[in-house]
């Protein structure tokens, strides 16, 4: 019997007392560059736009329309209690009830998840019409991603992405590997100044963290910071202490990847 290959994304075993910092890794010197390439134009910027932004705040209003349809549903129960049948009143009141309990859970334990399923579907079907893709967006190891901009955070946006992509580990190269809407992206070990995990909070909602992992690599003109967020699309509960769990287990994985070169420094 073959053993399965084990997925780093998959959700990490969680244990509130395990929960310690990563180690980071860095400061390093690079030994190497990193290669960053615009997609090809006619590829480029077919999933990630206003349309999709749109369309994902859409799919994310889910559970408010449960609730308006639940709400719907018992004024319907209450109005038929003395004129209509019984079982209608039963039935409008349990499918209401449903309804309602179902966005709640959605609204509260599992945030993000209807819009992140709706990028990941979108854009993998996108990126398998690439004929030159890096990345087979098929393959059990490959990661959806967002991509931020530090000051996206200060701001109050649609989404704090600036672009969406797949990420892949190549551990025979020491290489990360990612295709995203807009660039690609080559990032050998000994590009790498830093990788370590970063909180962040959002104007509109402080409460919730948002724990991304930051990559600064060296490319042939200068550094360059990459927020990699890793997107939530198993049914595991969202909580801060399991974002935080998941980016450390991500991030000690890219550690065993991308460890420290023993070539000569370049700068």
């Amino acid at each position: 019997m073959t053993e399965q290959p084990i997925n780093p994304y998959a959700p990490p075993p969680f244990v509130e007392e395990e929960l310690v910092p990563a180690q980071h890794i860095g400061p390093l010197q690079p030994t190497e560059y990193a290669d960053i390439q615009p997609v090809p134009e006619q590829d480029r910027g077919q999933t990630y736009n206003l349309t999709h932004l749109i369309m994902m705040n859409v799919v994310g209003g889910f559970p408010l329309l449960l609730w308006a349809g639940s709400a719907i549903l018992l004024w319907r129960a209450y109005a038929i209690k003395d004129t209509g049948p019984l079982s209608y009143s039963i039935t409008f009141i349990a499918l209401g009830t449903i309804g309602i309990i179902t966005g709640v859970v959605i609204g509260t334990w599992y945030v993000y998840l209807l819009e992140a399923i709706y990028s990941r579907w979108r854009f993998r079907a996108a990126v398998r019409n690439r004929p030159s893709s890096m990345v087979n967006p098929d393959e059990q190891d490959v990661a959806f991603i967002g991509i931020s901009l530090r000051e996206h955070w200060k701001q109050i946006k649609l989404d704090t992405c600036h672009d969406i992509g797949l990420l892949q580990l190549n551990q025979s190269k020491s290489l990360v590997l990612i295709e995203s809407d807009k660039e690609r992206f080559q990032i050998p070990k000994g590009s790498l100044f830093l990788c370590e995990p970063e909180v962040f909070t959002h104007p509109i909602d402080p409460s919730t963290e948002f724990w991304l992992i930051r990559l600064v690599v060296q490319l042939p003109d200068e550094p360059r910071e990459i927020l990699i967020g890793l997107s939530h699309t198993d049914f595991m509960p969202r909580s801060n202490a399991i974002r935080k769990a998941k980016s450390i287990v991500s991030t000690d994985y890219e550690h065993e990847v991308v460890a420290t070169s023993n070539h000569d420094p370049i700068i």
